[in-house]
């Protein structure tokens, strides 16, 4: 069996979903995101975009990583 890179992602997505250290980091995560969305919305429009954008580029990072890897590997049970 040859998976393509989305089959890749959405089994690694599978995994990711029942670890547990992972859920308790989304876990903290989701509380602090609304909480910098709220404080960031108050703020001027150039200072509230350029504080979003250093946790967006995190984002785009992760994406472009999680694109590589699924690209790259093989699980152990592929051809």
């Amino acid at each position: 069996m040859k998976l393509t890179p989305d089959q890749r992602r959405q089994r690694l997505l599978n995994i990711i979903a029942e670890n547990p250290d992972f859920a308790g980091i989304k876990a903290s995560l989701d509380p602090a995101k609304a909480w910098f969305d709220q404080f960031t919305a108050r703020l001027p429009g150039p200072l509230r975009n350029r504080l979003r954008e250093y946790p967006g580029m995190f984002y785009f990072l992760h994406q472009r990583m999680i694109d590589t890897v699924c690209k790259q590997m093989k699980f152990q049970d592929e051809d």
